[in-house]
């Protein structure tokens, strides 16, 4: 009983066949999973910087002036975003969009 040179040699190429369709498989795989990736990865930065941008900007376009932590200077309350006018008032966010408008 002899070895077939043949099939030994098909059987090595389809050997080949499967590791190189092995190896395009899994980079398909990583493609997608990448692409996937960043899809995801740009619609939270496009979120993120609307979200921003709608906490920086007025509805007009106009920056919002300066915020942080403290006492509105109408109602007396501690606020944890008071805007600090440039003639030196302190508006929490009502009091802000009563003077100044949505």
């Amino acid at each position: 009983m002899t070895a077939d040179l043949s099939i030994f040699a098909g059987n090595i190429a389809l050997l080949i066949g499967l590791l190189i369709a092995l190896a395009v498989g899994l980079f398909v795989v990583i493609a997608a999973w990448t692409s996937i990736k960043l899809i995801i990865w740009r619609t939270r930065e496009h979120r993120a910087e609307a979200a921003h941008r709608r906490e920086t900007l007025r509805p007009d376009g106009v920056p919002y002036p300066p915020a942080s932590r403290g006492l509105c200077d109408r109602c007396g309350q501690t606020f944890e975003k008071v805007y600090y006018l440039p003639s030196g008032e302190r508006l929490c966010p009502d009091d802000y969009n009563a003077t100044y408008g949505q």
